[in-house]
């Protein structure tokens, strides 16, 4: 079935407004003391339905344009490759870049463990919060094999350390230095 120009275009600017949505909730949040992480949850679970809403569609171009265009109005830079997640969310937050890496990568994995938006406050509470899930489910292969590799070379620095501990090259007996 095709679709014309104005169905892409009303499917692209509906989400856009709900993310526009999503940006005046996440000021009320910031204003108002209201840095609860339920809140927080909630507008992450508004960027993931934005996304499940998009991604896939015959206006998911048009939706991507627009928002890059609206980002780069804003004076942020947009690369290109960037993720469909990682658009939404920098979309929405104006934030640095390393909190919008970390929201983006948490939707990842709910999108990844396949979570549905009315379930994904719970999902996040349940994980643990948005760091434990970066830092456990969020790793990347290539994250879990710098881990193990680093964790090896500590484990050869505590080895050596021992050693010389226990093999020293040489013993100078206290009455031998100058100032004691």
């Amino acid at each position: 079935m095709k679709v014309d120009k104005e169905t892409k275009l009303n499917a692209a600017h509906g989400v856009i407004r709900k993310l526009d949505d999503l940006i005046v909730k996440r000021g009320k949040w910031q204003v108002q003391y209201d840095r609860t992480n339920q809140t927080l949850y909630e507008l992450l679970g508004g960027c993931l339905e934005s996304y499940y809403t998009i991604k896939g569609t015959k206006a998911e171009k048009v939706f991507l344009s627009n928002i890059k265009e609206s980002l780069q109005a804003r004076k942020l830079k947009v690369k290109e490759g960037t993720s469909v997640l990682h658009l939404i969310v920098r979309y929405v937050f104006d934030s640095d870049r390393r909190r919008i890496y970390g929201y983006a990568r948490v939707l990842r994995v709910a999108v990844k463990d396949k979570v549905e938006v009315v379930n994904f406050v719970e999902w996040v509470k349940q994980a643990g919060g948005l760091e434990e899930i970066t830092a456990t489910k969020g790793a990347t292969e290539e994250t879990i094999k710098k881990r193990m590799t680093l964790e090896a070379k500590v484990e050869d620095v505590k080895d050596l350390l021992v050693e010389q501990l226990q093999h020293p090259l040489a013993i100078v007996p206290k009455t031998h230095l100058v100032n004691a």
